[in-house]
């Protein structure tokens, strides 16, 4: 910043203005910025004031495809094999007991340890399955 305003003094200098007069320039630079700052401001107050609306084009809507829905395989493996046993109750609250069952058994070969421990929660959601 400080070498800027030494440059600028410079080329003022060298135009032949004084110092009382490059400062008036710089105070000019000030007003000229403040003033297109309250131009771009009234003209927001102006769209504001006038309520204008913009609506879509309806034929741009109709043309537009909606996205398509993500099987429940797809959510499974789409998501870069990062399994957790949260992801797998977020997954029983949405009675997507499938994918939990997945993530399980996912949990199950990354934790060889708890083993047992995922073998009887997915034999849970087997029955809890079998039941609806």
């Amino acid at each position: 910043m400080q070498y800027i305003i030494e440059e600028e003094f410079k080329s003022a200098e060298e135009k032949g203005y004084t110092f009382f007069s490059w400062l008036m320039l710089c105070e000019q630079n000030k007003l000229d910025e403040a003033r297109a700052e309250e131009s771009r401001r009234n003209a927001i107050d102006e769209f504001v004031r006038e309520n204008i609306r913009i609506r879509p084009n309806k034929s741009a809507l109709k043309n537009t495809a909606t996205p398509k829905q993500a099987t429940d395989s797809e959510e499974l493996h789409g998501q870069g094999n990062r399994v957790s046993e949260t992801l797998a109750n977020i997954y029983i609250q949405q009675k997507k007991l499938q994918l939990a069952q997945a993530v399980y058994a996912q949990l199950s070969l990354e934790n060889p340890e708890k083993k047992a421990y995922f073998a009887d929660l997915i034999a849970k959601l087997k029955q809890e399955a079998n039941q609806t």
